[in-house]
């Protein structure tokens, strides 16, 4: 009788461990964020460029805001695009183009 008790007992401590560990795994992977190299290529990739046809000018990761975002922005020629990407889908939130003659030297001289 204390056997089949002990067993019920650890089978039920077992079954609850189990069902914490798979409640808890898509917790963890939900904190997990995108490369800066992702969230880049798929800011480029949108905007229809490769690394090399843009200088990039900053590439922020901003896990206070809500969702966590990186903030990109990079120009191509008197063109500053800026993107938000969510950190953890990598999907864009926003995205925006500046066409006011932008002027950035390391620009007019890769794309100038």
């Amino acid at each position: 009788m204390k056997k089949n008790i002990f067993k019920l007992i650890s089978a039920t401590i077992m079954g609850l461990m189990i069902a914490l560990c798979m409640v808890s795994t898509p917790a963890l992977a939900a904190n997990s964020v995108i490369t800066e190299a992702k969230a880049k290529s798929i800011a480029l990739k949108d905007a229809g460029y490769t690394e090399k046809d843009v200088v990039v000018l900053s590439l922020i990761l901003d896990e206070e805001d809500t969702p966590a975002e990186y903030e990109i922005s990079f120009c191509h020629g008197t063109v500053e695009y800026t993107y938000h990407i969510n950190a953890r889908t990598g999907a864009i939130i926003s995205s925006e183009e500046d066409d006011e003659f932008y002027i950035n030297p390391g620009c007019l001289l890769l794309n100038g």
